[in-house]
């Protein structure tokens, strides 16, 4: 086995690339823009960029306003496979929601994969876009497959049935969707950015909102020492950061790990989602040692648990396994799952007329992002958009259900449970790259030693809705379970919904100055 089994996680492949970056900080000296924009919109992931782009197409003066660095959350983590095959989805969309339903969206995203390639070509956008077919594939349960087979063609994705024969393990069949497109997401939004500012708007980075209220003549949009009025505001962040209708309890945050490596066998060709067994696999760029081949799965709600370390190292033994690959990164990609299977795009709110919004893309937002683009863009302008109604952000009853009772009961078992949980954990040392959460009187406290032995004491309520914040000793975080904020070490907010950071707390701890040098601790990593 070698040495790098059971590493910590790194940065994404995306994000540790040899180019540099190519987007500034701000938008030349300017600072956070003045004056009056027709819209501004919140995010920049590929959602955002996509929307801000295509509103500047219509001649709109757009403000693009991202609190870290363009595609650095959940686009810079993705395994970037544009397709209109959203593994099972087609099959649970008929049962839920009937054949009409589910055929508007097939068309949707058939339509913004072809979209997205013509943005591509016409732009000259150097992102490693390959065509190449996505498989919906099952290793035993057929049925799960052959079931798709028949609604992805009932819904008009024109797919054929395949046996694969180019993985070093038998597949039992796959629903094969030619003509989809693998990209390199962050050159890609680098590349849209590009033409965004051409356009003439402004993308400032670095400039994280907190609030965006609405009126009946704008809306303001601020933050730590700004204040800004447009006409429109469109947030395009993970989970929005003002949730009127509480969008983030009709959506179960989910995780999952990808590696990438170079396999010691034929990296294979196509874009493969098991619907049986959850792994996932793609080729990316070619690196000095060779092919390098991504390898996703090992998904889970985090109600369940936050720390991804377990299933890292799982998910490094499969792929040693099947491929002897070597990982040399690896990360996880954070999601949100809508209970009724469509992403939340639309009015923020039922009485909305000026806040839009676009989220839960269930871990296809490559597609999705342009489908949302395009209706957010119509809505803003009061054009009609075929799929705006089924994607309709204030739709309640098809979100209200089982999932959606499952859901409230899991938050509030982190509720009362990590709360009992906390007290009875001592307040001790800790090892470098360990943290515990511990009660102090009446505060319930987040402890963490980092790998320089300093110790860190933040509060350990969400600032969301108060839930308990668990260790990620994976990829050293605070992780919300309940609606999967995310917080550094030192409380600064990660991802959202939360708005705000983890209030240190004092009485910090002292490190064991003796297990500091052991060296057993994984090095503090996060998401770049």
């Amino acid at each position: 086995m070698n040495d790098l089994f059971g590493a910590p996680a790194t940065p994404s492949l995306w994000l540790d690339g040899p180019s540099p970056r190519t987007v500034p900080t701000v938008d030349g000296d300017a600072g956070v823009p003045a004056g009056h924009w027709d819209v501004v919109v919140v995010g920049a992931g590929l959602a955002g960029v996509l929307t801000s782009l295509r509103l500047a197409e219509t001649g709109a003066r757009v403000a693009l306003l991202e609190a870290r660095t363009v595609a650095s959350r959940t686009t810079g983590h993705s395994t970037a496979k544009v397709t209109a095959l959203h593994g099972s989805i087609h099959h649970s969309l008929i049962a839920g929601k009937g054949i009409e339903t589910a055929t508007r969206y097939a068309t949707a995203n058939l339509r913004a994969v072809d979209e997205m390639r013509r943005m591509i070509d016409e732009l000259q956008i150097d992102c490693d876009a390959v065509t190449a077919p996505a498989l919906t594939c099952a290793e035993r349960e057929t049925h799960i497959v052959e079931q798709e087979m028949d609604a992805a063609t009932a819904c008009g994705l024109p797919v054929t049935w395949t046996v694969p024969m180019e993985l070093p393990f038998p597949v039992a069949g796959a629903v094969t969707l030619p003509d989809q497109l693998r990209v390199d997401p962050v050159r890609l939004c680098e590349g849209l950015v590009a033409r965004l500012r051409a356009l003439g708007a402004a993308v400032h980075e670095a400039t994280r909102v907190t609030s965006v209220e609405e009126d009946r003549t704008g809306c303001t949009v601020a933050g730590p020492g700004f204040s800004i009025r447009s006409s429109h505001a469109v947030l395009t962040t993970h989970m929005p950061v003002v949730d009127p209708a509480m969008l983030a309890g009709r959506a179960a945050p989910v995780r999952s790990y990808v590696l990438a490596g170079t396999p010691a066998v034929e990296v294979p060709t196509g874009m493969y989602l098991a619907a049986d067994e959850g792994w996932s696999l793609r080729p990316a760029r070619s690196s000095a040692s060779g092919p390098t081949l991504l390898v996703g799965g090992e998904g889970h709600e985090m109600l369940d648990h936050v720390d991804s370390s377990p299933h890292l190292e799982r998910l490094e033994l499969w792929a040693m396994l099947h491929f002897g690959m070597q990982a040399t990164h690896r990360w996880s990609a954070f999601d949100y799952q809508p209970v009724d299977g469509l992403p939340f795009v639309g009015r923020l709110s039922p009485r909305s007329k000026r806040r839009f919004v676009a989220t839960g893309f269930g871990k296809w937002g490559m597609s999705t992002s342009m489908v949302a683009a395009d209706v957010i863009a119509d809505l803003v302008n009061g054009r009609h958009n075929p799929t705006a109604d089924i994607l309709d952000a204030t739709r309640l009853l098809p979100t209200v259900g089982r999932r959606l009772a499952k859901n409230s009961l899991g938050v509030g078992k982190h509720v009362v449970g990590d709360r009992a949980g906390a007290l009875l954990t001592p307040d001790r040392s800790l090892r470098p790259g360990t943290g515990e959460v511990v009660r102090r009187g009446a505060s319930l406290v987040a402890v963490a030693c980092d790998q320089e032995g300093r110790t860190h004491a933040v509060s350990a309520r969400c600032t969301h809705l108060g839930c308990i914040v668990s260790f990620n000793a994976g990829e050293q975080t605070w992780d919300c379970p309940c609606h999967g904020s995310r917080f550094a070490l030192d409380g600064d907010v990660v991802d959202g919904p939360a708005r705000d950071p983890l209030p240190p707390r004092g009485g910090r701890a002292t490190p064991d100055r003796d297990r500091v040098s052991e060296g057993a601790a994984r090095p503090s990593v996060g998401h770049a």
